[in-house]
């Protein structure tokens, strides 16, 4: 990465790391899982700050049940606060009204979740989430090469929850760099 050392490439990965959780639900039985993150929405114009999950809206989607489990690490006073592993209920629809909010044309949901106080809950700034403006479409271009925090195949990276890191490059065009007209 141009301009960045590897120490702070490894305080920026591992801060990444921190801040993604596992998601879990069911479909006729089957184990659904995917990767959101939590963002905190500021307090506006008189309503309270909000935690807000972020995910793809096929994992939300894919689960039938009512309910999903957001997988999180907690300070835990009963193992002199040491992080332990856990799962945090979350409603996601009652019955055909979903909870949650879907792009129109990109696979991305948010849901507001509401994890007990006092956990240790790294979340991502919001003004550190990619939009469509013009420094965001600098930073995801053809080569780029980045890194995934993900559970793949649904396994977690330690006993504690930890998604695992991997790494790619941008390989073909994104969208992102092309305005869509309708």
């Amino acid at each position: 990465v141009t301009g960045t050392s590897q120490v702070s490439l490894s305080y920026a990965l591992e801060d990444a790391l921190q801040s993604s959780y596992r998601i879990i639900g069911t479909k006729s039985g089957k184990h659904i899982t995917g990767t959101g993150f939590l963002v905190e929405r500021p307090s506006i114009a008189g309503k309270p700050r909000r935690t807000v999950l972020v995910t793809a809206a096929h994992v939300l989607d894919e689960i039938t049940e009512n309910k999903a489990r957001l997988v999180l690490r907690v300070s835990d006073k009963d193992f002199d606060g040491a992080t332990v592993r856990k799962e945090l209920p979350f409603t996601i629809r009652s019955d055909l009204r979903k909870y949650y909010f879907k792009h129109s044309e990109l696979d991305i949901a948010a849901i507001a979740v509401s994890p007990p106080p006092g956990n240790f809950l790294p979340f991502i700034p919001l003004d550190q989430v990619l939009d469509g403006s013009p420094s965001s479409k600098r930073l995801v271009r053809l080569g780029r090469e980045i890194w995934v925090a993900s559970y793949p195949i649904g396994f977690e990276g330690n006993s504690q929850g930890h998604a695992i890191m991997r790494r790619g490059t941008i390989a073909s065009i994104p969208s992102i760099l092309f305005e869509t007209k309708k």
